[in-house]
């Protein structure tokens, strides 16, 4: 895939997911869904998955440029930040359970970084 529009790019991450099993429902903002369940079961915290279009895409090229050695470092690029969510999303923290209550993409510190907040699941939270 070349570098498609923006929202073409959060589509085919988001179509992704819901093919590995995960249901996203439309989120608070408009750039971000909430992951209620993988493969029908809950997800402890139905984390918000944050991803701005523009930043997504920034965060993609950043990427590449990193990739020369690659046939088509965009597509490889793609490729792994839907491994990295799948990963974050789909990790069992030892117990059973994921911790995950919000990921995505931010600007940081002028950089566009992946982010992965957890918390303990909610019934061990005092």
């Amino acid at each position: 895939m070349a570098s498609g529009s923006e929202g073409d790019l959060v589509d085919a991450v988001v179509e992704h997911l819901r093919r590995d099993g995960f249901v996203l429902e439309p989120g608070l903002a408009r750039d971000a869904f909430v992951v209620a369940s993988h493969r029908g079961t809950p997800m402890p915290h139905a984390p918000e998955l944050t991803i701005p279009p523009a930043l997504f895409a920034e965060y993609l090229h950043g990427m590449a440029r990193g990739m020369d050695d690659h046939p088509d470092p965009f597509t490889e690029a793609l490729s792994l930040t839907r491994i990295h969510l799948v990963e974050a999303l789909d990790t069992d923290h030892g117990d059973g359970l994921n911790h995950v209550s919000a990921l995505g993409y931010r600007r940081r510190r002028g950089r566009v970084e992946f982010f992965v907040e957890t918390e303990p699941p909610p019934d061990t939270q005092r």
